[in-house]
């Protein structure tokens, strides 16, 4: 585990004996994370959640049907969502999509995708839409192909092309009002170290300052309030990377807006202030980790509070 107050990876528990996996799908959850299939030596259907609290895992419900690897998977306010994948190490890509309900323990069958499926994908979510980028055919062929999802009406629309070649092992975080798209492997055996914002609302690619080492793929990321962080990965010449780099990112606002606002004090404990010195128009929302909305109030010019006294403690956006 990643300790976020001093960047160190700390040791938890192994998953139980004969559980361990690559190509696993991972989310997170209050207090605990999930560890859902993979490839460990047969295509895994299980469900494991770990308690941080406890420290303890425990089996969660199997999906029904086949095992997935390398699926993507996306937190919603009404479930956690898996889509594309591999259904054996050898076997066709995965159209099915499936959503896990972690309150009631329970799987739930949805419409499948209805594009070329494919598997080593990226995917994030921002304000309840989620986005799915890159991925592998069932040919080989690294896709550059981009798709949104709706959990509302459980539909999928293909936007546009990212602009460049097609890759894979690609880490996708959002932020606020963008996607965060960091490294990957493209065709050829070429891996990636550059950075990409991407906009929604102007449906546009925003290239970013690349890490300065070497370039790497299927590293493990997470953005923590304005900070992109990767660690390890396979870089250049298939070495195991244990590094860990930090990356500002931007909130993804209008620069006049921007400069603003102030938000203070991080950690809070008890009142959360915002100050927006007269710009008007802009709202305030404030998740928790799963995606959840908390509070969503309309900002007013000058200082404005948020009471967080009844929050249980961890981390919000």
């Amino acid at each position: 585990a990643l300790n976020l107050s001093t960047y160190t990876c700390e040791k938890i528990p192994d998953l139980p004996a004969d559980a361990e996996r690559q190509y696993a799908s991972a989310f997170t959850g209050p207090d605990c994370f999930y560890v859902f299939g993979g490839d460990g030596g047969t295509v895994r259907k299980d469900l494991w959640k770990y308690n941080a609290l406890n420290e303890q895992w425990t089996a969660m419900s199997a999906k029904p049907g086949s095992g997935l690897s390398a699926a993507v998977c996306m937190q919603f306010s009404n479930g956690i969502l898996f889509a594309g994948g591999k259904t054996g190490a050898s076997g066709p890509c995965s159209r099915e999509v499936w959503r896990y309900d972690s309150d009631n323990d329970a799987w739930t069958q949805l419409n499948d995708f209805p594009f070329e499926p494919v598997w080593r994908a990226s995917a994030a979510v921002i304000n309840n839409t989620g986005y799915m980028l890159f991925g592998i055919n069932d040919s080989g062929v690294y896709s550059k192909k981009m798709f949104s999802y709706n959990p509302v009406n459980d539909s999928w629309a293909q936007l546009t092309d990212f602009p460049g070649p097609g890759r894979a092992y690609a880490a996708l975080r959002s932020n606020n009002q963008q996607l965060v798209l960091f490294g990957g492997h493209e065709t050829m055996n070429v891996y990636k170290n550059d950075t990409w914002f991407y906009s929604p609302s102007l449906m546009s690619w925003t290239q970013q300052s690349s890490l300065p080492a070497k370039a790497r793929r299927g590293d493990m990321s997470c953005l923590a309030g304005d900070r992109l962080i990767i660690t390890c990965g396979l870089t250049t010449g298939d070495e195991r990377s244990k590094e860990t780099w930090l990356l500002d990112v931007p909130l993804g606002l209008d620069k006049s807006a921007a400069s603003e606002i102030k938000v203070y004090p991080n950690p809070v404990n008890d009142v959360l202030y915002l100050n927006t010195h007269q710009h008007d128009g802009l709202i305030s929302l404030l998740r928790n980790t799963k995606g959840s909305a908390l509070f969503e109030t309309p900002l007013r010019p000058g200082e404005n509070s948020i009471n967080t006294k009844s929050l249980p403690r961890g981390i919000y956006f």
